[in-house]
């Protein structure tokens, strides 16, 4: 198990962010990856065992079966803690109900409440074939990946903490793209 260091609350979320960032650069929106644990897994949950659905985001989440909560705890440098965090032995696919009943808990600790009957989770639930194919859809072209260098992400996160609105200066930026190359505008999605 880890030993873990005295951090500050802000310094584990600050780190923890790190490793999150880290993922996405690593893995992007991590659909091949999800395909690919999804197989090696044969198509079960590694919480509950039950059949994963279909390897489609909204159907299987990507967890760290131990925590990035931890591992920012770690003491060792952050690239450090993110490599090991973000190793694809770490990664497992499970049911999003599964996930967001583990949340923060390593996946062993989590797995011994379950049998000790600590704690319960609820049966995954079960889609039609047709239902399937609607969260195929909804996930499909809703999100746009872009990777970025670690020197823009700190120039995004230092505009950010300057009081900056990142999400409308990624707009214009996304704006001007589109138009320079003739693109029709993207739609706001309304939440």
């Amino acid at each position: 198990m880890l030993s873990l260091s005295r951090r500050s609350r802000k310094e584990i979320e600050e780190r923890t962010a790190y490793i999150r960032r880290d993922f996405r650069l690593r893995y992007g929106d991590g659909d091949e990856l999800r395909q690919r644990k999804f197989e090696a897994q044969s198509g079960l949950c590694e919480i509950c065992r039950d059949p994963l659905q279909d390897s489609c985001r909204r159907l299987t989440n990507l967890d760290h079966a131990v925590s990035i909560y931890l591992w920012a705890s770690w003491p060792e440098p952050i690239e450090e803690a993110a490599a090991f965090a973000n190793d694809e032995r770490n990664i497992v696919a499970v049911h999003p109900s599964c996930n967001t009943a583990k949340g923060r808990a390593d996946i062993m600790e989590f797995l011994e409440s379950l049998q000790t009957g600590e704690r319960k989770i609820n049966k995954p639930r079960t889609y039609t074939p047709e239902e399937i194919e609607e969260k195929k859809k909804s996930v499909g072209g809703d999100f746009v990946s872009v990777k970025i260098t670690a020197k823009q992400r700190d120039g995004l996160d230092e505009l950010s903490r300057q009081g900056f609105n990142i999400s409308h200066l990624l707009r214009k930026i996304i704006d001007q793209f589109l138009e320079r190359h003739g693109l029709p505008e993207v739609e706001e999605v309304k939440k």
